[in-house]
């Protein structure tokens, strides 16, 4: 009876720390950031395979950990790039970009699309590169050429711009990237592992309900090594005894032996 007893109020008080964690965070939680749109650096991977690899950190294609040849776009082409964990508010346009590193080797080139789908074995994801508008035009940005070559991959243009050779088919217009502007980025939502919690509070009140149903006797009675103190009684079982202590109108309960 004793570890029973010791068990279930000990789950109790996991529970009530546990979620003032929770409730704390919450509370504590960080609101939104504004951010600025931020310059989209174009790279060429090689010379010879003219594959682009596009970033909005110079340093990862600059040496770090890639070694490119910096080709800068004609004019204004940016994205938007959010903290870490935080994503676009709703009703501005933007839009996920999806990178993959298409490893046929000898020959690397980079792929890009608004759309996460699995593309092969031959295509690595390397996660989100930031965010862009939408083709049609209807949140305003520049638009950003695709052109394919078998022999060479992907190749990237604004408009009045086009390949070095012949062999590039054009592919279109998959979405505009931003010029400039400020945007709003939302912070993740607060952790809450509700289900593993809704199990913990089902075992403590099923196993609280079981504790109720036994019948118990009050009696008073000395609280050993305590001189001229009483409890305001105590709750008998056939395998224990609680101890109820006049130090609180809640009564702080104590395990005896029976």
């Amino acid at each position: 009876m004793k570890r029973t007893l010791l068990t279930r109020l000990a789950c109790l008080a996991l529970f009530l720390v546990f979620a003032g964690g929770i409730l704390q965070t919450s509370v504590h939680a960080q609101g939104s950031v504004t951010v600025q749109a931020t310059p989209f650096h174009r790279f060429l991977v090689t010379y010879q395979s003219l594959g682009h690899f596009l970033t909005a950190n110079f340093s990862e294609g600059s040496g770090n950990p890639y070694n490119y040849a910096y080709q800068p776009f004609p004019y204004q082409a940016d994205i938007v790039v959010c903290p870490s964990g935080y994503t676009p508010a709703p009703g501005q346009g933007l839009l996920a970009l999806h990178r993959w590193q298409v490893d046929q080797r000898p020959r690397i080139y980079y792929y890009y699309s608004v759309y996460y789908s699995n593309l092969g074995g031959d295509y690595h994801y390397q996660g989100i590169a930031g965010y862009v508008l939408p083709a049609d035009g209807s949140f305003g940005g520049t638009p950003l050429n695709f052109w394919y070559s078998q022999q060479y991959g992907y190749y990237f243009t604004l408009n009045g711009e086009y390949p070095p050779c012949c062999s590039f088919s054009y592919h279109g217009v998959p979405f505009n990237l931003p010029q400039g502007g400020t945007y709003t980025c939302d912070p993740p939502p607060p952790f809450a592992p509700r289900r593993a919690i809704g199990r913990k509070r089902k075992r403590c009140r099923t196993s609280v309900r079981a504790e109720v149903r036994h019948r118990f006797r009050l009696r008073p009675m000395a609280l050993p090594g305590a001189k001229g103190q009483k409890s305001d009684g105590w709750l008998s079982s056939s395998s224990g005894s609680i101890v109820l202590w006049p130090s609180s109108r809640l009564s702080l309960l104590a395990l005896a032996g029976a």
